[in-house]
């Protein structure tokens, strides 16, 4: 089975996701998901592209911190996902994505978006 990108971000598709998940192997212990808080809000404010922004942004952040032990998906329009391998490694890759977003949080205007951050 071949996997499918997702056109805006680079990241694996929704589509390779659920294809994925219909034979799921035995080294995908973990699931990890992140829906953006108040993502509307941007498109709103700031327009699709300014949206899209965001989105590639978190995407990069996302690969940088998390592929080295797991598959990055964009499942829906503000919603990704990792198949993870390595639950172990998952506390040193999120601080890598927290510390990379910080990094980065001047390339897009989400910086600006009230959110919450879930541990």
């Amino acid at each position: 089975m071949w996997n499918q990108l997702d056109g805006l971000t680079g990241l694996l598709s929704q589509k390779s996701y659920l294809n994925r998940t219909l034979n799921l192997q035995p080294e995908d212990k973990m699931l990890i998901v992140l829906d953006l808080d108040n993502f509307k809000y941007i498109n709103d404010t700031y327009g699709h592209q300014a949206g899209d922004q965001c989105l590639k942004v978190i995407a990069e952040c996302l690969k940088k911190a998390y592929s080295r032990y797991g598959n990055c998906y964009r499942i829906g329009g503000d919603e990704f996902c990792v198949l993870f391998r390595k639950p172990e490694k998952e506390k040193y890759c999120r601080e890598k994505f927290y510390w990379i977003i910080e990094k980065q949080k001047n390339r897009c205007i989400c910086s600006q978006v009230p959110h919450t951050a879930v541990p």
